[in-house]
């Protein structure tokens, strides 16, 4: 124990002496490093810079906006070809195919029958509903007849008034005779017994007679009265009872109608003229109402002659686009040509799906004699009114030319197709006719700028969701905010964005071709950044 004691008094001072020797080695060493920083960075405080200090700058290199003759601001997007008009023909009533008169290549015609569907009891139904209204005919016949009879029922029954009239008359006058007869036997008997008072009695009697008589006859009248008037109500009957049958006979024409409106929809017509592009039935084939099941179309048309080019805009050149905005067509199944037209209508509105615009291109599909064919045409259906002999004739002229007009325009304000001009060379013997379905690149051509600066591509940067480019002016960086107006892949026109001095609202102003812009590399560059400027030729 005691020798346990004296290990650990020895023990604790050597220790103690072991840990200052460290510490006053890791004095020493610190020391020695700062008399070297000081003495390096001292040198630089007397002096200044070193000599090394610009090759500490980062080297860039720079270019001055290039002047372009004329810059043109144009968009390239997938573009696909489709049919002027284009319908799937379906049936609106089911039966079997019993007629294809037309098939795939065959051009047709407005309102020719392509397809006849067999259905017997459509036609039966047409025939009976046919009857019906032969029998509602022949019953106004009848009713008229009758009308006819009652009418001159009414007429008899006036007459026979006026004869009973007569009779009364006749009778007043009887029984003012007798009255007045009765009146002079009265007085005879009075003075003289001569007359009898039965001879009285009989004269008094045919008094009696004769106001009974006129009691009679005056009934007669109103009997007659209330005959004629039963005779009127009659006739008014009659003639109510042709206006209902005639009634009749409309439903029942109506009805005749719609039966041969459903068996019309037995015949498959062309909607437009055109051309037969598809046909998937074959005679005999049964198919559904379309109206009621989901059904195959039976044949497609389309027209042709012209046709119509869609692409998809982005939304940051929608703004730009207008009518007659020139557009340029390369499609994949006719190289080496180009077709030039000229933007035929859009959607004025931006997709939120994929925020693009929808245009379209109109195009007619044919030689130029054919198209010669065709302006001549719609001018003549335009001007033809002006040859009309009078105003009603002019009238009728312009509605017809306004509708032939419209064949060839799917929007009242659309102007006529363009007949595209061509360049460039196909290989030989190659057509030039479009098809629908076809697909390629349009280019719409959307601004032109004449003598406009512009820079390499990577002069443009992006920064916290701007656009910059970096100006080198007296060996330092300024950074400043661009509008990009055009991006072809390889040159960049922009505007320099500045703020209005004391106002909101900024302005923008384009390159003078004096500035010294970094080309590239400019990811690292602060505002006001010393930098060894390299100007590339």
């Amino acid at each position: 124990m005691a020798e346990e004691i004296r290990i650990k008094k020895w023990l604790l001072p050597a220790s103690l002496g072991v840990l200052c020797c460290v510490l006053l080695a890791v004095g020493a060493i610190a020391l020695r490093g700062k008399s070297i920083f000081a003495a390096a960075h001292g040198d630089k405080a007397a002096g200044g810079e070193s000599a090394n200090g610009d090759r500490d700058r980062p080297s860039v290199q720079t270019v001055h906006p290039k002047k372009q003759p004329s810059l043109v601001v144009s968009v390239k997007e997938l573009a696909k070809v489709e049919a002027f008009y284009q319908a799937d023909l379906r049936a609106r009533t089911a039966g079997q195919v019993k007629t294809i008169y037309k098939d795939i290549h065959n051009t047709v015609t407005k309102g020719e029958v392509l397809i006849r569907l067999d259905a017997p009891e459509l036609e039966a139904d047409v025939a009976r509903k046919a009857a019906e209204v032969e029998q509602k005919l022949r019953e106004v016949l009848l009713a008229e007849r009758k009308a006819e009879i009652a009418k001159a029922a009414v007429d008899v029954a006036f007459e026979s008034i006026a004869l009973k009239k007569a009779a009364v008359t006749e009778a007043e006058a009887t029984c003012e005779l007798r009255k007045k007869r009765l009146e002079r036997f009265e007085r005879i008997a009075k003075k003289d017994d001569a007359i009898s008072d039965g001879a009285v009695d009989e004269v008094r009697r045919d008094y009696g007679i004769g106001l009974a008589d006129c009691a009679r006859t005056e009934a007669d009248v109103r009997k007659a009265t209330a005959e004629w008037r039963e005779m009127q109500a009659t006739s008014a009957a009659a003639l109510a009872d042709i206006q209902q049958k005639k009634v009749a006979v409309d439903v029942a024409r109506r009805e005749r109608d719609y039966s041969q409106t459903l068996a019309d929809l037995t015949k498959i017509a062309a909607p437009f003229d055109g051309v037969i592009l598809k046909r998937n039935v074959d005679p005999g084939s049964f198919v559904q109402n379309s109206t009621t099941a989901s059904t195959e179309p039976l044949i497609t048309v389309a027209r042709t002659d012209i046709m119509t080019v869609s692409m998809k805009v982005p939304d940051n050149y929608a703004a730009n686009v207008s009518v007659n905005t020139e557009a340029v067509l390369q499609i994949d199944e006719l190289p080496g040509i180009l077709l030039h037209g000229e933007v035929t209508r859009y959607s004025p509105s931006i997709d939120v799906k994929d925020r693009t615009m929808l245009v379209e291109v109109d195009l007619f599909n044919g030689t130029e004699a054919e198209y010669q064919r065709f302006v001549a045409e719609s001018v003549a259906a335009i001007l033809a009114p002006l040859g009309s002999p009078g105003p009603g004739q002019a009238l009728c002229a312009t509605a017809a030319g306004k509708q032939a007009a419209s064949r060839h325009r799917k929007g009242i304000d659309d102007p006529l197709p363009l007949m595209p001009r061509v360049s460039g060379r196909a290989p030989g013997g190659q057509s030039r006719r479009l098809l629908p379905g076809m697909s390629g690149q349009m280019t719409i051509l959307l601004r032109q700028y004449r003598d406009a600066y512009v820079l390499p591509e990577g002069a443009v940067f992006s920064r916290g969701g701007k656009r910059y480019i970096a100006l080198v002016t007296d060996g330092k960086v300024h950074l400043a905010p661009v509008s990009v107006q055009v991006d072809d892949g390889t040159w960049v026109k922009v505007e320099i964005i500045s703020q209005k001095d004391g106002e909101m609202g900024e302005e923008y102003g384009d390159l003078t071709g004096a500035e010294e812009i970094i080309a590239s590399g400019q990811g690292e560059l602060e505002e006001g950044q010393a930098v060894n400027a390299s100007l590339m030729p």
